[in-house]
């Protein structure tokens, strides 16, 4: 869960504003992987709230994980595919750092309230600290 909130966060703020931007198709294809995402943020959340030992989690966790294996096959095919014949290869190497950055300090659980670019680009360093550190506090109370 942690892996995909970040991941979405930094597509949310680097992957489909350049999509957006480079691509013919790119408004509509940011906009349905957004959508995607935003429907994923919402199982997630959901699935955080259940938690591993209540009732209908395995359930819930297999929603999700259908819906993430989907959205993931067609961003390949539609969207990265379509980036990498549109932009050059220095601009792709550019905003795979910028992905990594974000990554390090992205929010390691979804916030639902947290669902387009500008949000995420002003929430993420404030939410991701306070993430971490509800993480750090977690995993010390389990020792």
């Amino acid at each position: 869960m942690r892996l995909l909130a970040v991941h979405e966060a930094a597509e949310e703020a680097h992957v489909h504003p350049v999509a957006r931007r480079a691509l013919q198709a790119g408004r509509d294809l940011a906009a349905r992987r957004r959508e995607e995402e935003k429907q994923a943020k919402k199982l997630l959340v959901a699935l955080w709230r259940t938690g591993p030992k209540g009732k209908g989690y395995l359930r819930q966790l297999n929603t999700v994980r259908k819906a993430v294996l989907e959205h993931a096959d067609r961003e390949e095919r539609e969207e990265f595919a379509a980036l990498r014949r549109a932009v050059g290869t220095k601009r792709l190497r550019m905003l795979g750092a910028e992905v990594k950055l974000t990554q390090a300090y992205a929010p390691t659980r979804p916030h639902r309230w947290v669902n387009n670019e500008a949000a995420n680009k002003l929430a993420a360093p404030l939410l991701g600290p306070v993430d971490r550190l509800r993480d750090l506090a977690r995993h010390a109370t389990r020792r």
